[in-house]
């Protein structure tokens, strides 16, 4: 049988039917109508117009492979409707012996437009997050990849959504966890792109899609490295979703979501070179059935159990926070007149 699997891997073996895949799809970001607009912003011919929220950062990181290339990402961030009081890039410092002359020349000039850099110890994929925790507890964090050019609109439809659902960890991209009777199915199997309206504890939120977290939306173990480093030290996504689970904070989509992701490097993405890539360990070895299994094990969780609780209990009427939502409106129009001014 040609799976869908098969079938792409047929498409991007061949150099003319990659290109089509990557265009049709929008797979692919073409680097040089980019390049002409961050030039144009760091020579100050191109302004940034987005409204800026307070206590609102996005983070991310990145490691030396693709230190050239994160301009990309981070250009996307700055090419917002809404802007994060900042966009923290954190870098561990044992890669970048020379700090900041190790990286790109166009960082410093991104850095009056709100980048920061900052320097953390090795912790893998989860440099996106956990640094950032520590260091600005009262702040919303949204955690963005370094390989993906993000939709113009793609932190509003979050922060909005947030405004709407206060208590909820909100995101683009999730993944449903299936069942078969009471017995999970493996992780290839669970559903992508869930569009689901009601927020829960059945979707694990994808960081490539971007997730608003909160301090205090995950439990008191989520810094624990001792803990998440050996238990999932590739599946940072899947420790933050127990960490959710355990806190009692539930997943949310966003409405319409942005579930196309643009990639700088497609090529590295869908394996096409030798570059190193999270989804090569995790899904095609099975490392992220591993990984949940641990953290579930280890706390003891009834995944199946906590789900149909759930479900129970989807009727019963909730306060969605619409007051914080009008008052959240309040604020954006009136930071939009004030720039008008």
């Amino acid at each position: 049988m040609l799976t869908r699997k098969k079938m792409r891997k047929i498409l991007l073996a061949i150099p003319l039917t990659r290109e089509l895949f990557f265009l049709f799809f929008q797979k692919k970001l073409y680097r040089k109508p980019i390049d002409k607009k961050i030039e144009s912003l760091i020579k100050g011919r191109k302004k940034i117009t987005g409204v800026r929220i307070d206590n609102l950062i996005v983070s991310l990181t990145s490691f030396p492979p693709r230190i050239m290339e994160v301009k990309y990402a981070i250009y996307s961030l700055l090419d917002q409707t809404i802007l994060p009081e900042k966009i923290v890039l954190w870098l561990e410092a044992s890669h970048f012996p020379n700090k900041e002359q190790d990286l790109p020349t166009e960082f410093s000039k991104l850095k009056e437009y709100g980048l920061i850099i900052m320097w953390c110890d090795d912790l893998r994929s989860y440099s996106k997050l956990i640094p950032s925790l520590e260091q600005f507890p009262n702040h919303y964090i949204v955690i963005a990849d370094d390989d993906i050019y993000y939709h113009k609109k793609w932190l509003e439809k979050l922060w909005f959504e947030h405004l709407k659902y206060p208590d909820d960890i909100i995101c683009h991209i999730a993944e449903q966890i299936l069942f078969k009777g009471k017995v999970m199915l493996p992780y290839i199997y669970w559903k992508r792109y869930v569009k689901n309206k009601s927020a829960g504890y059945h979707m694990l939120g994808c960081a490539c899609g971007g997730i608003l977290y909160h301090i205090n939306y995950l439990y008191k173990d989520v810094d624990r490295t001792d803990l998440f480093l050996n238990f999932a030290p590739h599946a940072d996504d899947i420790w933050f979703y127990f960490m959710a689970v355990l806190n009692g904070t539930m997943i949310r989509v966003v409405e319409k979501p942005y579930t196309k992701v643009r990639y700088v490097n497609p090529y590295r993405e869908y394996g096409l070179n030798n570059e190193h890539k999270l989804s090569t360990i995790n899904v095609d070895n099975d490392f992220n059935d591993q990984q949940f299994a641990n953290i579930k094990n280890y706390y003891g969780i009834d995944i199946y159990t906590l789900i149909e609780r759930q479900n129970e209990n989807k009727n019963n009427p909730q306060l969605f926070g619409l007051e914080i939502y009008t008052k959240g409106m309040e604020q954006l129009v009136s930071h939009v007149r004030n720039k008008c001014k």
